[in-house]
């Protein structure tokens, strides 16, 4: 394992444990894109293919979706793609997803 010699320099750095298949599909989707973009398009999968996030409460739900409307479903499980794997790549496109749709399939 490699140490840090000088964490001083990270002040600010955040390291973000996320789950594999959006780690990779968020690496596809950051093929000659910008940021923006790459978050809309993993944005994208989660909200055609992801299970709504439902909080304590429906009210509690509304308001944060009214806020964040992003944030309203959770990231595709490979189940779920696999489920649209006849469709997804058509649908990618039409999301403006270009070649990536493929590798995404």
């Amino acid at each position: 394992m490699t140490h840090l010699k000088d964490v001083k320099e990270l002040h600010g750095i955040r390291i973000l444990k996320q789950e594999p298949l959006e780690t990779l599909l968020a690496f596809i989707c950051s093929a000659n894109n910008n940021i923006p973009r790459i978050s809309s398009m993993v944005n994208k999968l989660a909200k055609l293919y992801g299970d709504p996030i439902v909080l304590d409460s429906p009210a509690q739900s509304a308001h944060v979706l009214e806020r964040f409307p992003e944030l309203g479903y959770a990231f595709p499980t490979l189940s779920q793609l696999a489920a649209a794997q006849d469709e997804l790549t058509a649908v990618l496109r039409e999301q403006q997803f270009g070649y990536r749709a493929n590798y995404v399939r």
